[in-house]
């Protein structure tokens, strides 16, 4: 009998950013998506080694939200451009450089893809920071935006 020869391991490495204790990632060789909950080893490991089911071994690093802000829950208006100027009292819930979630108090016309501007007040410089954005998701009344 002849043994047989595995084929070579192909490896791959995959960075991925992190949004809230998951992550989403696709395999380059077979093209499969898959998401993982990291919330367990998050903050023990920056990196993690996985077998896809094609049998490729992919290392996969995690690119941490930069920069929270602010964990408090800051107070503002949101004021969307794109229907009028209609204004709307908010509270931020996290905010980084490049993205803003925020909570609606009251009803909302917006829709996903609205350019809006958000006032709030800085609680570390106590100045008013009027911030540019683009809405990209919208849960009822939780909305993510996109800085720009």
């Amino acid at each position: 009998m002849k043994p047989t020869i595995d084929p070579p391991t192909q490896k791959f490495t995959i960075n991925t950013q992190v949004y809230k204790d998951s992550i989403c990632y696709q395999c380059p060789l077979c093209s499969k998506k898959r998401k993982i909950n990291v919330k367990k080893i998050l903050y023990l490991r920056k990196t993690i080694h996985i077998r896809c089911y094609c049998q490729s071994l992919l290392t996969i690093n995690f690119l941490l939200p930069d920069h929270f802000k602010d964990k408090s829950q800051l107070v503002g208006k949101l004021v969307n451009l794109t229907r009028g100027s209609q204004q709307t009292r908010i509270r931020i819930k996290d905010l980084t450089r490049t993205h803003i979630e925020l909570l609606v108090l009251g009803g909302h016309l917006a829709r996903k893809g609205d350019r809006v501007m958000i006032h709030y007040l800085d609680s570390n410089t106590h100045k008013n920071i009027i911030q540019p954005a683009v809405i990209s998701q919208i849960y009822g009344k939780s909305i993510s935006c996109l800085c720009t």
